[in-house]
């Protein structure tokens, strides 16, 4: 240890080098430990910002199941007796009935939660 340590004195120079090594060192990990800091914040941020619009997912998805439940519950209102167009010609739609845009809408949002889910693991991964 003696050895070792006159090694090192010797590298080291006098006293005042040492001091200087000493609070370069701890410069070096007050700047690694601010940027673990700041990177960590960062991932908090994300992660909350994830979670609220996994709430808010949740929440329409919730919405949508009751609005469903809803129109399936209430009588559909009968339409033939009014004009469908000022000109009395039927338009053409693109969904034959309410749970098909429902179906449409339910998929798509599935799909976005699923990509935003992609999106937040290559943020923490960074």
């Amino acid at each position: 240890l003696k050895r070792q340590q006159k090694k090192l004195d010797e590298q080291l120079g006098t006293k005042s080098d040492k001091e200087k090594v000493v609070k370069d060192l701890f410069s070096q990990v007050h700047l690694v430990r601010s940027g673990l800091r700041q990177q960590t914040a960062t991932i908090e941020d994300s992660k909350e910002a994830y979670r609220q619009q996994q709430q808010v997912a949740k929440n329409k998805m919730r919405l949508q199941r009751q609005s469903q439940t809803k129109v399936s519950s209430e009588p559909k209102p009968d339409f033939n007796d009014e004009p469908l167009t000022s000109s009395d010609e039927e338009c053409q739609t693109y969904f034959g009935d309410t749970e098909q845009l429902l179906s449409a809408l339910t998929s798509i949002e599935q799909e976005n939660s699923s990509l935003d889910e992609k999106v937040f693991s290559k943020v923490v991964e960074s």
